[in-house]
């Protein structure tokens, strides 16, 4: 008797599900999908700073296991640069991927993500150890990691080739996200993962993510990188 009412409630759901036009759920797939799930917030930049403070950011829509992750990258015209630390919304946030070109290491692309369960706004600080030409930052969130930071893996690329280009592993049915910055107004063109948003005043920077990935891995390039590029991926 319990297996034949097991039996037909399963019947019901799927009758329901596929009523509804809606997708079985599978790995990754479906309303109910458990897999890591990003969403592109918002991008910005300002010019010169050291401790760079970007005001009243939308970090999206909170949640228990939300994580923000912020995409940075800066210039600093020639000068060896490395990040000190970043908070978001208060919370310090941890270093995901980062990335800085390898013929004058004054490109500096990251990716830093932080547990930050509650509020839709919040102020993003970022401290380098040289002050910066300009520096631009691109917001996502994540669910469904359970609250981990950690991703599922990472692929830079800092060779400053035309494509920037690299195999990133994933997390079939997962979620990928990626920063690049570069000396001059470039428009880049990404393959692999979706173009969020991209800025070219003097330098350039752009983002992209890709939420469900489609399997065991996805290759990215970028096209239209110039000197002193770098990238920073990550995949959870």
């Amino acid at each position: 008797m319990k297996r034949f009412l097991i039996a037909a409630l399963a019947l019901l759901f799927s009758h329901v599900v596929f009523a509804q036009g809606l997708p079985f759920p599978g790995p990754g797939l479906g309303p109910f999908s458990t897999s890591p799930r990003s969403t592109f917030i918002t991008s910005t930049s300002q010019g010169a700073c050291t401790t760079c403070t970007f005001t009243s950011v939308n970090i999206g829509t909170a949640a228990s296991d939300r994580i923000v992750v912020a995409g940075l990258s800066a210039r600093v015209g020639g000068v060896t640069e490395a990040i000190t630390s970043v908070t978001i919304a208060g919370v310090t946030a941890t270093a995901i991927a980062q990335c800085k070109d390898s013929v004058t290491n004054s490109t500096i692309s990251s990716l830093h993500g932080a547990l930050v369960t509650a509020g839709t706004t919040g102020n993003i600080v970022i401290v380098y150890t040289v002050g910066t030409v300009d520096v631009d930052l691109g917001v996502w969130t994540l669910n469904n990691t359970g609250g981990v930071v950690t991703p599922f893996s990472t692929m830079t690329n800092c060779v400053n080739a035309n494509p920037m280009a690299g195999t990133l592993t994933s997390n079939p049915g997962g979620a990928a996200i990626g920063m690049i910055g570069t000396g001059g107004a470039i428009a880049f063109t990404w393959s692999g993962l979706v173009k969020d948003f991209g800025v070219n005043p003097s330098n350039a920077y752009s983002g992209a993510s890709l939420s469900p990935t489609p399997g065991a891995s996805v290759s990215v390039s970028v096209s239209g990188a110039g000197t002193e590029s770098a990238l920073a991926t990550a995949s959870w």
